[in-house]
């Protein structure tokens, strides 16, 4: 995995392998966005469609992003992270 320029290296890194830790399964990450494919117990603490991922990015106006896509490719809404 190469990850360059919009998330910082060290970020991506560390937040996959936060999440490898808990035992769900990181789907891709890079430079734009993690998606993280999630379990039944995972979906229904977000409220999330059935087959939703988590899609995390980075935004330079907000910083951190996040928001369930059912196609691992949009996000209809994000909820920001402070």
């Amino acid at each position: 995995m190469t990850i360059t320029d919009e998330m910082p290296d060290e970020w991506v890194v560390d937040v996959v392998a936060a999440i490898e830790r808990r035992g769900w399964t990181v789907k891709d990450a890079h430079e734009s966005a993690i998606t993280v494919q999630l379990g039944s117990r995972e979906a229904a603490v977000l409220d999330a469609d059935p087959g939703s991922v988590l899609v995390i990015g980075w935004t330079e106006q907000h910083g951190i992003d996040w928001g369930l896509s059912t196609d691992a490719g949009a996000t209809p809404w994000t909820r920001r992270s402070r």
